[in-house]
């Protein structure tokens, strides 16, 4: 059940991504994103849900970052590692935490997406 209750959530965020980039494409809503905490990040996790929103994370530091998703046992996934001026949008779901961390895996901020889209930047 668990299987197939996530194949249906890859399935609904291909199909999903298509409405998704064309709302941001065109602008859609005002960018909403959550900031948490590091110190939360033990407690955070992400929780069960149909939306796809697109989170633009945009590094602006001087060095790299990574970022990591907390799957649903609240362990850090990687999905990117940004060199400095380095952007890219991430399509996520309402209630998944994403983790900012520094080259040496450090927390330099937690973020979680709404239902609007959303940017993240890194200073």
């Amino acid at each position: 059940m668990r299987k197939l209750t996530l194949l249906l959530a890859l399935i609904g965020a291909m199909v999903g991504m298509a409405f998704a980039g064309l709302a941001l494409a065109a602008g859609g809503n005002s960018p909403t994103v959550k900031q948490r905490p590091c110190q939360a990040e033990q407690g955070q996790k992400s929780r069960q849900s149909t939306a796809l929103v697109g989170l633009t994370f945009q590094n602006d530091s001087a060095s790299s970052v990574n970022i990591y998703w907390l799957d649903f046992g609240g362990n850090r996934v990687l999905y990117s590692t940004l060199g400095p001026g380095a952007g890219y949008v991430q399509y996520t779901f309402p209630t998944h935490p994403w983790v900012v961390t520094d080259s040496a895996n450090t927390c330099l901020s937690i973020w979680v997406a709404t239902d609007r889209p959303g940017t993240v930047t890194i200073n």
